[in-house]
């Protein structure tokens, strides 16, 4: 199994008191398996989609460059906590 992640790095200037302080935080943006059994080469993707806050809102997943399909989203409060989660079968009713 090869596994391959993207990451972005998102880059955050504050200035305090004349002073310039770097962060930065990383979030695996896209997940890549492949598998290769008997000549046969099968790969899945996992999508990651973040807020302005770094919080997870959906994960999708597609199989062999299919179309994406959403597996589950997340709503938050405006304190940052979980108010509502959606998983798989339940996104298609």
């Amino acid at each position: 199994m090869i596994k391959v992640c993207f990451i972005v790095k998102k880059r955050l200037i504050s200035i305090v008191g004349g002073q310039s302080f770097l962060t930065y935080r990383s979030n695996i943006i896209r997940q890549i398996n492949t598998k290769t059994a008997y000549g046969l080469s099968h790969s899945e993707q996992y999508l990651y989609t973040y807020d302005h806050a770094n919080r997870l809102l959906n994960t999708k997943y597609s199989y062999n460059n299919g179309t994406p399909i959403l597996l589950n989203q997340f709503t938050y409060d405006d304190l940052g906590r979980i108010k509502k989660k959606i998983f798989g079968i339940m996104l298609i009713l």
